[in-house]
């Protein structure tokens, strides 16, 4: 019964497989097949709650073998190699990005690679996935990123935060236990507060306006109602003692009249340079002025150091029975089955 069931799914999935950006105003001057072919290499990623399964080729999106956006690298860098991680959810990985190059992380490497301000190699190195927040990212960064000899981690941060209802200590504690490694291996680490269309002061277009007003967390809360504790993030993570610095990058599209966001958060290819550039910006100095470090930790690093052996001693002050976020992460760990999204899409069109 599974099994037909499935196959229907999958044949469901064919006639109705369509992204969020698909009708936004972003893309009017992009093709038809173009889009369907983003939209289709976004939902045919192979991932499960905790990361995104290596080995992946498609048209526009490419994982490495290490389950990472972008091109290779080595797990042990060269002497003359500085390693910057740019951990965050699906605004860094670059949901409805046109290629891995105009991602986040794709745009921060090429401003480096075209400076000759610096003695060594930069390596920026795409570390998002769809739905993670400072809860995953800091499963990611114990039980793999720090054994990959990072010099420097950005995690941007802040909507899916909010949007999980995630209580201000904890993630404020998140921050703090990612920093404390970082201060015990020897990386810095920064944290950028990211721009939200729910707290922006941006001219907005018609369709930006109506996302403005519509964005709730996962649980039906318009975030719009929620601007003291995104307000609270910026105040409380710049007091953390063992992060190397905190930027608010929340007001860096005021100015901007032009489209950028197509939903609450996610941003096109004009969005994502613009917030490279002001990462870029907000780093370079600091980069200029360090050095990459060579440190043994990639030698304690096995296979048993997976994401999947992260023991959570959980300091959540949400519900121990949130069953929306439940449904969420078993839907994100069987993402390869079609039929978790069918019945989804079943029960919301018989919802009251």
């Amino acid at each position: 019964m599974l099994i037909i069931l499935e196959i229907i799914a999958n044949i469901w999935w064919v006639e109705e497989i369509k992204c969020s950006f698909i009708d936004n105003e972003l893309f009017l001057d992009k093709g038809e097949e173009y889009l369907k072919q983003l939209c289709n290499d976004q939902n045919n990623l192979t991932m499960n709650e905790l990361m995104i399964l290596p080995n992946q080729n498609l048209n526009t999106i490419n994982i490495n073998s290490m389950g990472f956006r972008g091109p290779e690298f080595e797990s042990e860098k060269s002497e003359n190699t500085y390693r910057i991680f740019v951990v965050g959810g699906s605004t860094t990985f670059g949901s409805g990005s046109s290629s891995d190059n105009t991602t986040i992380p794709g745009y921060l490497q090429k401003l480096f690679n075209e400076s000759d301000e610096y003695s060594y190699d930069i390596e920026v190195i795409n570390a998002g996935k769809g739905g993670f927040n400072t809860l995953s990212e800091k499963k990611l960064i114990f039980n793999t990123i720090q054994f990959l000899e990072p010099d420097l981690i950005l995690l941007y941060d802040g909507w899916n935060d909010i949007r999980a209802d995630y209580k201000l200590d904890f993630t404020k504690n998140n921050w703090a236990q990612i920093c404390e490694l970082g201060n015990e291996n020897q990386f810095d680490t920064m944290i950028f507060i990211q721009p939200v269309l729910a707290f922006s002061n941006k001219k907005m277009t018609q369709q930006e306006s109506s996302h403005y007003l519509l964005d709730s967390d996962y649980y039906g809360m318009r975030l719009t109602l929620k601007t003291n504790l995104y307000d609270s993030y910026v105040t409380e993570s710049s007091n953390l003692k063992n992060c190397t610095k905190t930027f608010d990058l929340r007001n860096i599209l005021d100015n901007y009249s032009i489209p950028i966001y197509f939903d609450g958060g996610h941003m096109g290819d004009s969005g994502n340079k613009i917030v490279a550039d002001s990462i870029y910006t907000s780093i370079k100095d600091f980069v200029k002025n360090a050095y990459p470090i060579k440190n043994n930790m990639i030698n304690n690093y096995t296979e048993s150091n997976s994401a999947f052996s992260f023991n959570e001693q959980s300091t959540s002050n949400t519900s121990s029975f949130n069953y929306g976020k439940i449904f969420l992460e078993l839907k994100g760990s069987l993402s390869f089955y079609k039929t978790p999204i069918f019945i989804e899409k079943i029960i919301n069109n018989f919802s009251f």
